[in-house]
Formats: structure tokens, sequence, C-alpha cells
């Protein structure tokens, strides 16, 4: 058949390396990402919202970055400074708490339906305080 001739730009390896891995571990924590917020508690509207808001948010500030590397010539330092906020970021994941999820609830039917909800973790809502309840007409 035909020979195959294949050229590595070696001036660009380094910045394509970086590349596969970032989308390595973007990938990586983005597939999970639905299955790590639901055992903290969050609901698959509020995974969503927040997906949608880093797209909408990546949308807007990568242009503006380009702009500000290209006009100053700092591309270096820009980089290191994306990369240490990525990284702190990450690490700043690891100390959101989990959402009391634990609740009981007691329906008395009397002339008004009334729904009482109280948690269980006595550190997150007060056990069966007043202001959680709720009338249901």
């Amino acid at each position: 058949m035909f020979p195959i001739h294949i050229r590595i730009n070696k001036r660009t390896l380094r910045m394509k390396f970086h590349y596969f891995l970032y989308m390595g571990g973007v990938a990586s924590v983005q597939g999970f990402a639905p299955t790590i917020a639901k055992q903290l508690g969050y609901s698959p509207m509020v995974v969503g919202s927040v997906f949608t808001y880093l797209s909408m948010l990546s949308f807007f500030v990568k242009p503006i970055i380009g702009i500000i590397v290209d006009k100053f010539r700092v591309k270096r330092i820009m980089f290191l400074a994306c990369v240490l906020l990525c990284g702190l970021t990450a690490f700043a994941l690891k100390f959101v708490q989990k959402i009391p999820t634990e609740a009981v609830a007691n329906l008395s039917c009397n002339t008004t339906t009334e729904l009482h909800i109280c948690s269980i973790n006595d550190d997150h809502l007060p056990q069966c305080d007043d202001s959680l309840f709720k009338l249901i007409k």
C-alpha cells in the first residue's frame, strides 16, 4: 500500500501533552461528578446548573484571557495562574459539606392538614422547630 509519513511538531509537543493530561483529568471528574454530587445530597438539577454555569463562564473567560495574553505577552504567567486556580478550586471541593437529607415527617390531619418536618441531624436543623411547619391545603 501507500507509505504513511507522520511528522510530529516538536515545538508544540509540550502543549499537546499538557492538553492531553488536562482533558483526561476533566473527563474523569466530569464523568463522576453527578455520582459524587448525589452522594453529597445534591439533586441532578443542581449538577446540571453548575455544568451550565461553568460552560457559560468558560465561553466568556477564554477569549478575555486570550486578549490579555496577546496584548501583554504574559503567556507563562497567565498559564501558571490558571493552573494554580484550577488546583486550588479542585482542592477546595474536598471541603464541600454534605447536605442533610435525613428527616422525619409527621402528617396530622385534623381541621387543617399539617406536615411537620424535623431533622435528624441536630447540627443542621433544630429538632421539630416551628419554622419547619408547613400547611398543606
